[in-house]
């Protein structure tokens, strides 16, 4: 009888642990950004989505300062912009947005600032693609994180001449992402997802003056992502 029992015992265990394994392989996390963030949103268009080549449109934009610091030379701007399209969203994928615009909006700043993230194509053969892409890492509790890639920047008029910093080839910023509840706003105001930086060290680039410093910082950084092709305006992150 033992051995009878046993058996039935191991064999509701097997079945357990498949039905489990089976349950796992089966569930999706979404890892995907969103129009809304309380149920019914619709995911963001990607490039691929049918009819192919209309994504969704996406731009960030600062809240607060931006504060950009080679050396003694610290400049900041209180307007900033971004603008980008949704390369890919799609499930069990992170999500990955490009910035193809040559250059993004700088205004009001101490220096004159400029942002390079000229992508790759048939006009810039030579440069590399920028993009930024969301990850839910690990372990527990799950940070999400911005990868940036291919991003710079350029400070003119400061004593050294023109300096260049950022990142490029296999170098990454990384900013924090959060995705609180609350109606779309920008400046200051809850928005719908941030991506943020701060202390983040940044290498001199080609071009620079040869009196600028080695290395620079993206001292303090927070953009909000807007989506104004979409009727929410605004995109949440949902892992």
């Amino acid at each position: 009888m033992r051995g009878s029992r046993r058996i039935g015992l191991l064999a509701i265990s097997v079945v357990c642990v498949f039905a489990f394994t089976a349950a796992s392989a089966l569930a999706v996390e979404d890892d995907q950004l969103f129009t809304t963030n309380a149920g019914g949103g619709t995911a963001l268009r990607e490039l691929t989505t049918a009819p192919a080549g209309f994504p969704e449109s996406a731009e960030f934009v600062n809240s607060g300062e931006v504060v950009l610091k080679a050396s003694v030379v610290e400049n900041k701007c209180t307007e900033i912009a971004f603008g980008t399209f949704v390369t890919k969203n799609k499930l069990e994928e992170d999500p990955v947005l490009s910035l193809p615009y040559g250059v993004a909006e700088g205004d009001n700043c101490n220096f004159s600032t400029y942002f390079g993230v000229v992508s790759a194509d048939a006009a810039h053969p030579g440069s590399l693609e920028a993009s930024v892409t969301v990850k839910d890492e690990e372990p527990e509790p799950n940070p999400v994180r911005a990868y940036v890639k291919n991003l710079q920047f350029a400070l003119l008029g400061t004593a050294a001449g023109t300096c260049v910093y950022g990142v490029s080839g296999a170098e990454e910023l990384v900013g924090n992402v959060t995705s609180p509840n609350g109606a779309y706003g920008e400046e200051g105001a809850a928005p719908n997802l941030t991506v943020s930086f701060s202390g983040k060290k940044v290498k001199k680039q080609a071009l620079s003056g040869g009196l600028c410093p080695a290395e620079g910082e993206l001292a303090t950084a927070v953009f909000v992502l807007e989506t104004p092709s979409t009727t929410t305006d605004g995109a949440f992150y949902k892992s």
